[in-house]
């Protein structure tokens, strides 16, 4: 694969701003169970998952070795990456992300609702509030501005990561959580009698994140991204990892 944005070999100045330590930096999301973004921490291996294979095989690609930092939540590591503290991670995009950090090149459509309690049942979203449910989300994140935008903060419960919102889900605390809808249905078996939402809370993509000002960076690692999705590996990624229904984002620009 050729990861050069110029078509030929990599750009010295690029990859020094990708990596200004010589180790690609990378963020990573905790979770119980490895997802589409959120990755599972083995006691052995360490953080494993979709965003760790992909971020992996750039580091090989550009001759660099890798180092993941792992966070409890997405807000905690967009704010390590506007500051300089890592060099790369996937997250979901809103606009209030984008005031801080740069985005590329997005490699899923990202789909966030609510998961109820069977007692309290599937409502609209406009029931939901209008019942005065209260709602988990975890802090700092794009799902939790969603419900607070659709339900209100007086009804959104913020939990620091994945485990505690499903404790506050599982122990009744709250009626309903607020996650992205591919790893909602990996949690659906653990919570018999369980619905989904079929109304969304918010549609965004998770992409490819850098610092502000890298430029260089965020096209040598987003043209990765394109190549990765044009030959294939993402696909491969997905797979390998029991993703098979989610769909890989189409290519965005011409790889080079």
């Amino acid at each position: 694969m050729n990861v050069s944005s110029q078509g030929g070999a990599v750009d010295p100045q690029a990859l020094s701003e990708l990596a200004p330590t010589g180790r690609l930096r990378v963020g990573v999301i905790q979770a119980p169970v490895a997802g589409v973004l959120f990755v599972q921490v083995d006691n052995v291996k360490g953080p494993v998952g979709v965003t760790v294979d992909i971020a992996s095989a750039m580091a090989d690609a550009l001759g660099l070795p890798v180092v993941f930092e792992v966070f409890a939540n997405s807000g905690k590591c967009t704010e390590a990456l506007a500051v300089g503290e890592i060099d790369l991670s996937f997250m979901p995009v809103d606009e209030e992300r984008r005031r801080k950090i740069a985005f590329g090149p997005a490699y899923y459509k990202l789909r966030s609702t609510l998961i109820a309690a069977a007692e309290s049942g599937c409502l609209s979203l406009a029931d939901y509030r209008m019942r005065g449910r209260q709602v988990a989300g975890i802090s700092g994140t794009t799902t939790l501005r969603a419900a607070i935008r659709h339900l209100g903060a007086e009804r959104v419960m913020e939990a620091d990561g994945v485990d505690e919102a499903l404790d506050l889900f599982r122990t009744g605390v709250v009626d309903a959580l607020a996650l992205s809808e591919d790893y909602l249905r990996l949690m659906l078996p653990d919570f018999p009698g369980a619905c989904i939402f079929q109304e969304a809370l918010q549609e965004t993509s998770i992409s490819l994140a850098v610092g502000k000002g890298r430029s260089r960076a965020l096209a040598l690692a987003g043209n990765f991204v394109n190549c990765s999705k044009e030959d294939g590996l993402i696909r491969r990624i997905f797979d390998a990892h029991g993703q098979q229904a989610e769909a890989v984002e189409p290519v965005e620009a011409i790889c080079t």
